[in-house]
């Protein structure tokens, strides 16, 4: 990926996902309803990819995942692996859109603590400073 203008982000989008990049911040609205054995892996290598183009720039990467109602363990598998990328770059994931029932399998399963969790637009442009 080449670095965008501020005003004219990087847009790519595919069957499961969209990815916005503005030269900093990597957001990947993943489309729902379901991210399960299927989606999971097409997904998780599309995202090494952008990763990879991201680089040294990337400062933050955030999860849309308002389109999400269910997530098998091979999704969040896609989502640990991303986190663990993040901490390797010493950059911390967000997540955003999570709705109720998916905000209690994060809690139950204590993936609420590796991920900062923002429960609204101006709470991710907080995290996003």
């Amino acid at each position: 990926m080449t670095a965008p203008s501020p005003a004219a982000p990087l847009v790519k989008s595919t069957t499961l996902a969209e990815y916005r990049w503005d030269g900093v911040v990597l957001s990947v609205r993943l489309v729902g309803p379901s991210v399960g054995q299927r989606e999971s892996p097409i997904i998780g290598a599309d995202l090494a990819g952008q990763l990879a183009e991201a680089g040294e720039r990337l400062k933050h990467l955030v999860f849309d995942l308002t389109d999400v109602t269910f997530m098998s363990s091979m999704g969040l598998g896609v989502l640990i692996a991303a986190r663990n990328e993040c901490a390797r770059r010493k950059i911390q994931p967000l997540l955003t859109g999570l709705r109720p029932d998916l905000l209690k399998v994060f809690a139950m399963m204590k993936l609420d603590k590796m991920f900062r969790i923002c429960t609204g637009e101006a709470e991710l442009r907080k995290a996003l400073g």
